[in-house]
């Protein structure tokens, strides 16, 4: 752990290899907490790091601010995959999905509702099926429309309701049930 490291300048690792005769170093579970100034790891050589799922970190440049481990991913991108180099990680939240700061599995929007773009953040960013349309499945790129028989009149359904008797819903997609 590198807590509480306070400087006039610097960093709380300044990593250079000035010769080239050393082979490559790595880094793996370290914490970086409190330290001033920014940044909290400078790179002039490479560095490899131990990253998990949903994180990353360069391997030279500068790393900033508080982390534990590696550095997130990006909000809207996700990284399944071990020691990515990147903060966009290994790809954008794919549709139907959205992706948190830290992701490594992207998070289906709810039933009733659907997502047709890709880079989703929260689950605020998933819109309910408007009405004649329903969500059966979360994360759906988007809704499927109530079969002829049936319909749905408000927004985020999850099922279409039949057509009540002496009432018709003769076109797919119905918003409302026809007297």
């Amino acid at each position: 752990a590198f807590a509480g490291n306070k400087a006039h300048s610097g960093a709380a690792i300044f990593y250079t290899d000035v010769a080239s005769t050393f082979p490559r170093s790595f880094i793996s579970d370290a914490r970086f907490m409190g330290n001033t100034p920014d940044p909290t790891v400078r790179m002039n050589a490479l560095i490899g790091w131990t990253c998990f799922p949903g994180q990353y970190a360069p391997e030279a440049g500068v790393a900033e601010g508080d982390f534990d481990g590696c550095l997130p991913c990006l909000e809207g991108y996700f990284g399944l995959a071990t020691n990515l180099t990147e903060p966009n990680c290994e790809s954008a939240c794919p549709p139907g999905h959205f992706c948190p700061t830290g992701s490594w599995d992207p998070q289906p929007c709810a039933n009733g509702t659907y997502l047709p773009s890709v880079g989703a953040a929260s689950n605020q960013s998933c819109i309910k099926c408007p009405a004649g349309r329903f969500g059966e499945l979360g994360g759906a790129e988007t809704c499927e429309p109530c079969s002829s028989g049936s319909y749905t009149d408000t927004p985020g359904q999850l099922a279409c309701l039949l057509c009540p008797a002496g009432g018709f819903c003769e076109a797919e997609g119905a918003d409302t049930s026809m007297v």
